[in-house]
């Protein structure tokens, strides 16, 4: 990254809302090139705090909370913990089922929303913080992953068409599973564009290994989508050729 990448993040650095590796990185650069030190520390004096609206920075497993919820009242509920996202908080691109849809503080949500008279798709992200979970935000429409509910037979889509078509009898019934969730091309391509992707859990001694291990559960490396795959891997390739 040039001088000018990096003044680009001190809006950031004040703010406190950079990823706490991309700061730990802004603080050497700093620390290491006199002319952005200054800079820093000229734009630090010249910009009043109150113009900023601050938010905390959390750290700490990652979780979507999937919900459909009926018309009829009915709630079909899958969860999913996040393990590896694309820098800036981009797109997950490594999860795996989770049990917090079974848990408290996912009725907790699901009873807000039947009070607000809200029915139909919720994705809510939470953080967890100790024996807190904080609520990040919710989007009322399907997301990236959703291959992970298909694969561990969650039920959410079949519960959103059969809801839609005013037939619940087509509704399936969620079954248990396991199946990952990995998007390789989209991790291959931060990496290739000088970016670090974030864990969300200890990274794992051996990362490519680990991954490597997760392939086979790959959103586009299936037999109906193989030509996403390669032509995905290929623009990838072709990108950084030409950076």
């Amino acid at each position: 990254m040039t001088c000018a990448d990096w003044q680009d993040k001190f809006t950031e650095y004040l703010e406190n809302t950079l990823p706490a590796d991309a700061r730990q990185q802004l603080d050497a650069h700093v620390a290491a090139c006199p002319d952005c030190a200054a800079d820093l520390a000229a734009f630090l004096r010249s910009e009043q705090t109150a113009d900023f609206y601050f938010e905390e920075y959390l750290t700490g497993e990652s979780y979507y909370l999937l919900h459909y919820l009926w018309q009829d009242g009915r709630v079909t509920s899958f969860s999913q913990q996040n393990l590896l996202q694309q820098a800036g908080g981009k797109s997950i691109v490594l999860a795996r089922p989770a049990q917090l849809h079974r848990q408290p503080v996912a009725e907790s949500y699901v009873r807000v929303l039947r009070q607000l008279g809200f029915w139909g798709l919720a994705m809510i992200e939470v953080i967890r913080r100790g024996d807190e979970f904080v609520f990040i935000e919710l989007n009322p429409r399907f997301w990236g992953p959703l291959q992970l509910t298909v694969d561990a037979g969650a039920g959410i889509l079949e519960a959103f068409v059969a809801d839609q078509l005013g037939r619940p009898e087509f509704g399936s019934q969620a079954r248990a599973g396991d199946a990952p969730y990995l998007w390789l091309n989209g991790l291959l391509a931060n990496r290739r564009a000088g970016k670090q992707p974030r864990w969300h859990v200890p990274p794992p001694a051996h990362p490519k290994r680990f991954l490597l291990r997760h392939l086979t559960h790959d959103i586009y490396l299936r037999r109906d989508t193989l030509g996403l795959f390669a032509h995905e891997l290929v623009s990838v390739l072709r990108t950084t050729g030409q950076s």
